[in-house]
């Protein structure tokens, strides 16, 4: 999509499809002419039966047609890889408009390396040969200089110069030299004075250059965060700041790395860089995602008028403003303390209450943990099911309870943290009355399906709990050599720690469930094994318990057939409604396909 961030009318314009493997990397492989008139970027990315093909490069002009057309000769796009990763960065557009960098590596090769296309006369050559992999190219402000960084998955890594005349016989020069494993997102200050490079651990580093490239170090106070652009010269820096299950946009003085946050508190906002030319405004303007739980994904565009403030905030994909307006549910971040006396957050989506109703609704914990206040992504299997949920009238809630996935301190009592946070969460909204206590159930996949096995069996305050492609049998999943999560977590294998499995092991004590449950498994799964299954559900026969089982013959940790993901909450819709009420006041729901 291209959005106009002036205030014209313009609607966004689809440029291509078969891209959307390239939402799930940091970094897109796209690249802006300077004119804002033609855009470098992949098409046809896509995952198969092959691997992954990384697609065409394409230069699309937005003058007419919009028809993408190839960047590269036939014969180097087929041995050519245009590539990345979560460390590697996109192509870069030269200030003067006549060359695009970009890095690459040929099908022979392992290590990415610089290329750069001519625009006038189509000729595309490399102008590295590293055993280094390059992780970020830039071009200096005024043309003259391209820049790149370098990692070999240890250290030293480092900066590199070329300049015009250095391209022909690709002779670079090093100027600057860092500890770290790899260096990457490399960004120049608008005078071309100061460039800023970030290692694996979001350490910044600062060099300012003399007048003949020598690189000085910088001492400065910049926070761990990732910078997407430089603000008022080099004097500022646009990033984002986490704030619990939120985030806000931020603006970063430099030297002092004094923060002022730009937007308001329990929404998702992502800078994205600066957008536009700012000369058109009084102060600089910056592109960003805004979301929340009810508030799906959108791209907003703002003027930065003081280091605390923006300034004509305004919608610019205009994407989803009905779907916001007609949602069925409201939503909060809700907090409460743990056992340690920290304070834990949690999504919590309320249903609307419908006329004559007054009580409090029946709930549905969905465990795992490092939730962020995100709008319920469609494609994930798990999350198709909650607004159905919502719509027939239970709330849900996604905590951030202690343990993995949130931070490591389930060790050695891998559930039991997590349990005992989830029900002081429970008495929490029960006693402010937001919640039917009485009515709450479970629904986890993976680690979030291990935590409904073990909620099961370690907790009689459920009404109903659905595992999918969960550890169920600890013993079984802890030998399992593909697997060592369980063996990490508690501290050592069944055979060293037999009483610490027969005490956690869901399967050894599904005598103690009082809810029934429903286990669900991908028998083509590799990563938790679909005997758990299988097992469990002897378990709980043996001991006299309600159990249902479903299984997916050709699915594997995922569900992902639209007709199995429509299976799975039907019977997961009607299996709630059996355990946690007698009766729906309105039909149930399914996700459509």
């Amino acid at each position: 999509m291209v959005v106009p961030t002036d205030r014209t009318q313009q609607v966004p314009r689809l440029l291509a499809t078969g891209v959307s493997e390239e939402a799930s990397i940091p970094v897109p492989f796209i690249a802006w002419a300077p004119d804002s008139r033609q855009v470098f970027f992949r098409r046809g990315m896509h995952t198969g039966a092959q691997g992954v093909d990384w697609g065409m490069p394409s230069i699309v002009s937005l003058d007419g047609s919009a028809t993408p057309r190839s960047a590269l000769p036939d014969t180097m796009a087929r041995g050519l890889a245009t590539f990345q990763n979560s460390s590697a960065g996109g192509p870069a557009w030269s200030p003067h408009g006549d060359r695009i960098a970009f890095l690459a590596r040929r099908d022979s090769s392992n290590a990415l390396q610089l290329y750069v296309l001519d625009l006038a006369t189509g000729v595309v050559r490399q102008w590295s040969n590293s055993e280094k992999h390059l992780f970020s190219v830039a071009w200096s402000p005024d043309g003259r200089f391209l820049a790149y960084s370098t990692g070999f998955g240890r250290g030293p890594s480092t900066i590199e110069l070329l300049a015009d005349n250095d391209s022909q016989l690709h002779v670079a020069r090093v100027i600057a030299t860092d500890s770290a494993a790899f260096l990457r997102d490399l960004r120049w200050s608008p005078s071309g004075r100061l460039i800023l490079a970030q290692d694996q651990n979001r350490r910044t580093i600062v060099f300012a250059l003399d007048s003949v490239l020598h690189a000085v170090p910088q001492v400065q106070s910049l926070p761990k965060r990732r910078f997407v652009a430089w603000l008022w010269g080099d004097s500022a820096l646009i990033t984002t700041v986490p704030q619990g299950m939120s985030a806000r946009l931020a603006v970063v003085s430099y030297p002092s790395g004094i923060t002022g946050l730009l937007t308001g508190s329990d929404t998702l906002a992502t800078a994205v860089g600066s957008a536009g030319d700012t000369h058109q405004y009084p102060f600089p303007l910056v592109a960003y995602t805004m979301e929340s739980g009810e508030l799906p994904s959108d791209v907003w565009v703002a003027s930065v008028a003081t280091t605390h403030s923006l300034s004509g905030a305004r919608n610019v994909t205009r994407m989803n403003g009905k779907i916001a307006s007609e949602l069925p549910y409201i939503t909060r971040i809700f907090q409460w303390p743990s056992l340690e006396g920290d304070t834990l957050e949690a999504q919590l989506l309320l249903p609307t209450l419908r006329v004559g109703e007054n009580k409090p609704p029946p709930l549905v914990v969905i465990p795992y943990g490092a939730y962020r206040n995100e709008f319920p992504r469609s494609e994930y299997f798990l999350d198709k099911g909650i607004l159905p949920l919502l719509s027939a009238g239970y709330a849900v809630v996604r905590p951030n309870t202690r343990g993995t996935a949130s931070d490591n301190r389930d060790q050695g009592r891998y559930g039991q943290v997590q349990l005992e946070d989830t029900q002081l969460l429970l008495d929490a909204l029960d006693t402010k009355g937001i919640i039917n206590g009485r009515r709450v159930a479970v629904i986890g996949h993976s680690h979030g399906g291990a935590m409904a096995y073990y909620y099961l069996t370690h907790s009689s305050r459920f009404c109903a709990v659905v595992a999918v492609n969960g550890r169920a049998d600890w013993v079984l999943q802890a030998n399992y050599p593909a697997d060592g999560l369980l063996r990490g977590i508690l501290g050592g294998t069944p055979a060293q720690l037999p009483d610490v499995y027969r005490k956690f092991s869901p399967a050894a004590n599904a005598r103690s469930a009082t809810a029934p449950l429903l286990a669900v498994a991908g028998q083509r799964d590799t990563q938790i094994l679909p005997d758990n299954v299988r097992i469990m559900a002897d378990s709980m026969h043996i001991a006299g318990k309600p159990v249902e089982t479903l299984t997916f013959a050709d699915e594997g940790h995922l569900i992902v057939q639209p007709e199995h993901v429509k299976q799975f909450w039907v019977k997961t819709m009607n299996f709630l409604d059996v355990n946690c009420r007698s009766r729906l006041s309105r039909p149930v729901q399914s996700p459509s396909n």
